[in-house]
């Protein structure tokens, strides 16, 4: 079982030598370098403010009995940890750089993959317009070869 009596769960405590159950579940080591990477940013940065003082309230009482059940299934406990991975890349990002650089190399890396995304989509939108599609198939049933194509579109 995951729940230790040596770990204070008190909101007040701010998040601090807390026991990240759900990651040492899902990685089954609290040495695990995930596991101490997590442990070390909930450390490092707790919560004082309302709304992180309920969180950690919440996440102390529902996690325990979470990291039991996932603990015991080898499937869920991969989908866990491929779930912690941007979590512990953040608090990686955090922890070395600080609260600046790590939020604007995530909006960079965010905007590159939009862009990689967003193109093609914006692309293949001017090919199905059907302003340009019709240009399109009458360059090519000159041939004659997408006459029918052509019909069947109405024109």
């Amino acid at each position: 079982m995951y729940s230790s009596p040596a770990v204070n769960t008190s909101a007040e405590s701010g998040g601090g030598g807390g026991g990240c159950f759900i990651a040492t579940a899902a990685y089954g080591s609290t040495m695990e370098p995930h596991v101490k990477l997590l442990r070390q940013f909930s450390d490092r940065f707790p919560l004082y403010k309302a709304v992180g003082k309920n969180f950690a309230r919440l996440y102390y009482s529902y996690s325990p009995p979470m990291a039991d059940f996932i603990s015991g299934h080898e499937s869920l406990r991969m989908v866990v940890r491929w779930s912690l991975l941007p979590f512990a890349g953040i608090s990686w990002g955090l922890l070395r750089f600080g609260f600046i650089p790590t939020p604007l190399f995530i909006l960079l890396i965010s905007t590159l993959v939009s862009i990689s995304v967003i193109s093609p989509a914006g692309y293949m939108n001017q090919i199905c317009n059907k302003k340009f599609f019709h240009k399109f198939v009458e360059k090519r049933s000159r041939s004659g070869v997408l006459n029918d194509l052509r019909f069947s579109l109405g024109d």
